[in-house]
């Protein structure tokens, strides 16, 4: 949508030129108009893959950790048999894993070595 307007502002301001310049600076006001307008079009995309980069990456990044966990806990016999994980039943496997984990800190006797 921000591309459009971009586009529409520059398209308009060509007309303007278009009224009141002679033949020959028509065309160069046409092909400066028409540089810039797709300059700005490839700025505006430029700018809104970097907004989008960081997302995509935490989003990674968040998925990376998650597997991590589930693998964790299954290693202890949790049951991760789950098909979608979100942020809170994320945490809510991450107390189990860590309950898990003082339970056998716990129930470690010097005979289990």
């Amino acid at each position: 949508m921000r591309i459009l307007a971009i586009g529409n502002i520059f398209e308009s301001k060509s007309f303007l030129v278009d009224e009141f310049c002679e033949k020959d600076s028509e065309v160069v006001a046409n092909d400066v108009t028409s540089r810039i307008s797709g300059a700005a079009i490839v700025v505006s995309a430029i700018a809104a893959f970097l907004n989008l980069e960081p997302f995509l990456y935490s989003k990674v990044k968040e998925e990376h950790s998650i597997n991590d966990m589930l693998m964790k806990l299954s290693k202890v016999g949790v049951n991760t048999r789950l098909i979608d994980i979100n942020d809170k039943e994320a945490n809510i496997l991450l107390t189990i894993y860590n309950a898990e984990l003082e339970r056998k800190c716990y129930s470690y006797t010097p005979n289990e070595v």
